[in-house]
């Protein structure tokens, strides 16, 4: 499973990491992991990449280029990834008012491995 992370808070980056390979080893996928914290460096990635990603967790809230504007991008240039996205907030509701009539994959923060792991299978059986 080929994943995509930009998380600009070092600690929520490494209990995603953590949960991951939780996730990995729980389901007996073999984890390829590409995690930034520089969402400019993320997006030039993607910009290149996206398609080769099963799944893409983009942080919505961060300095300079926001999740919502590398998924903005992905829309535009890479349209077929964007049932891959899963958007970690604080106010989904937020989110839901940039894109009214698509169908979002969102988790809440604080969020448990549970609610995580079922995001990321939904999104392993869409895709």
């Amino acid at each position: 499973m080929k994943v995509f992370t930009v998380e600009d808070d070092p600690t929520l980056k490494n209990i995603i990491t953590v949960f991951l390979n939780k996730f990995s080893k729980e389901h007996q996928v073999e984890l390829d992991l590409h995690a930034y914290m520089d969402a400019t460096e993320g997006l030039f990635e993607l910009m290149q990449h996206a398609s080769s990603y099963d799944v893409l967790i983009l942080d919505v809230r961060m300095p300079g280029v926001s999740g919502i504007d590398i998924y903005k991008t992905m829309k535009q240039m890479h349209a077929d990834v964007c049932q891959k996205v899963l958007f970690i907030t604080g106010n989904r509701y937020d989110l839901l008012s940039f894109f009214p009539k698509d169908s979002l994959n969102i988790l809440n923060k604080p969020f448990s491995y549970q609610q995580f792991e079922k995001e990321i299978h939904h999104i392993r059986t869409i895709s």
